[in-house]
C-alpha cells in the first residue's frame, strides 16, 4: 500500500508539471450566422483539481443535450471517454463511459440507421476501433476494429451523397502536429473500409482533424488543427467536395482564442484551440490555457489526490 502511495505521489508531482490544460465551452448556436463572425459568447465547463476536458463532441436526444469529451486524469496521465448533460441551463458532474488500459480521447460520434456509435482516437495501441452504444448513454462496447498497424489520430466519419467515409490523420513520425490524412470509404453494412488514398498534402497547416465534417450555408465543413509553431495553436475550416471519388478542399477562414468570447472570462489566459464541434442547436470547443507552475499549487493538487487515494481504498477495504 505504502508503495502504491510513493508511486502515485511521484505521478502526480510529474503531472502537477504540465505547462497548459484543455477546458470545454460550449454556447446555443445562431443558426443564421458564421462561426468565424459569431460573438455569441461562449460558457466554460470548470474542470477539477483531478481532471481536465478536452475534444468535445455534442449530441442532442430527447431535448437534451450531452458533450461526450476526454477526462483527462492528471495523476493517471491518462485520458478516458466520459460525458455530462447539458438540461435547463445546468451541466451534471463528469460521468466515464468508456475506459481502457491505454489513453483515449477525440469520441467522434456518429448515428447510422437508429444506432449510435463511436470512434474514439486509440492512437497508443496503433489500431482504430468502433464503439457501439448499447445502452444510451452509459453502455458502450468495442465493436470492430477498422485499421490495425498504424499510428492514427483524430478519426472522423461522416456521409456525402449517401456514401459513407472516414478520415483518418496519420502521424508522421510520431509528430502530433505533423499529419497525412486519409480517406476511406467505409461499407456501414460490414463495418469494412476500402482501399485508402490520400487526400491533403502532407503538413502542420489544417491538416489533422478538428472535429466532424458539418453541413451550414450549403457546404460541407471540414474542422481542421493549426499546429505550425505549437500544438492547438487555433482551427482552420475547410470547404470540401467530393465529386466522382475526388476529394477537394477550399479555405474559408480561421478561428483563434482571440476570436472567441467568453462568459465572464478573460480570454486572454486562453493561449490555444484545436476542436469544433456542432449540434442542431449547440456548438462546443475546447481551449489551451497555461497552467500554473508554483510550489504551493503543486503540492495541494498532490495532497488533494492522496486524499482520493486513500478514500477510495478505505472504502473498498
Amino acid at each position: 500500500m505504502i508503495m502504491k502511495i510513493y508511486d502515485y505521489f511521484k505521478r502526480v508531482f510529474y503531472q502537477s508539471k504540465y505547462e497548459y490544460s484543455w477546458q470545454v465551452a460550449y454556447r446555443r448556436r445562431n443558426i443564421n450566422d458564421n462561426v468565424l463572425i459569431d460573438n455569441t459568447p461562449f460558457q466554460l465547463i470548470p474542470n477539477t483539481e483531478q481532471y481536465w476536458l478536452a475534444d468535445p463532441f455534442v449530441y442532442e436526444k430527447d431535448e437534451k443535450v450531452y458533450f461526450f469529451y476526454e477526462l483527462f486524469d492528471i495523476g493517471r496521465d491518462k485520458g478516458s471517454i466520459a460525458y455530462s448533460i447539458l438540461n435547463n441551463g445546468v451541466i451534471s458532474k463528469p460521468k466515464i463511459i468508456v475506459e481502457e488500459p491505454y489513453h483515449l480521447s477525440f469520441p467522434c460520434i456518429f448515428e447510422y440507421d437508429g444506432d449510435l456509435f463511436m470512434i474514439p482516437e486509440t492512437g497508443k495501441t496503433h489500431n482504430i476501433y468502433v464503439y457501439k452504444c448499447k445502452e444510451f448513454p452509459d453502455v458502450w462496447v468495442k465493436d470492430k476494429l477498422l485499421l490495425g498497424g498504424i499510428d492514427p489520430s483524430d478519426t472522423i466519419w461522416f456521409e456525402i451523397n449517401n456514401m459513407f467515409y472516414i478520415i483518418t490523420s496519420l502521424l508522421n513520425n510520431g509528430n502530433p502536429r505533423d499529419t497525412t490524412n486519409y480517406l476511406y470509404e467505409f461499407n456501414m453494412n460490414n463495418g469494412k473500409l476500402q482501399k485508402p488514398f490520400k487526400i491533403l498534402n502532407t503538413g502542420k497547416y489544417g491538416v489533422r482533424n478538428a472535429g466532424n465534417i458539418f453541413f451550414k450555408n450549403n457546404m460541407f465543413i471540414r474542422p481542421g488543427q493549426i499546429g505550425e509553431k505549437t500544438y492547438g495553436e487555433g482551427i482552420v475550416f475547410w470547404k470540401c467536395n467530393l465529386v466522382n471519388g475526388k476529394y477537394e478542399e477550399e479555405e474559408l477562414g480561421t478561428l483563434h482564442p482571440k476570436d472567441i468570447m467568453l462568459l465572464n472570462e478573460n480570454k486572454l489566459s486562453y493561449i490555444g484551440l484545436h476542436t469544433y464541434n456542432v449540434s442542431k442547436h449547440y456548438e462546443i470547443i475546447d481551449l489551451k490555457q497555461r497552467r500554473t507552475n508554483n510550489i504551493l499549487k503543486r503540492i495541494q493538487i498532490i495532497f488533494y489526490m492522496i486524499y482520493k487515494r486513500l478514500k477510495l481504498f478505505l472504502i473498498n477495504k
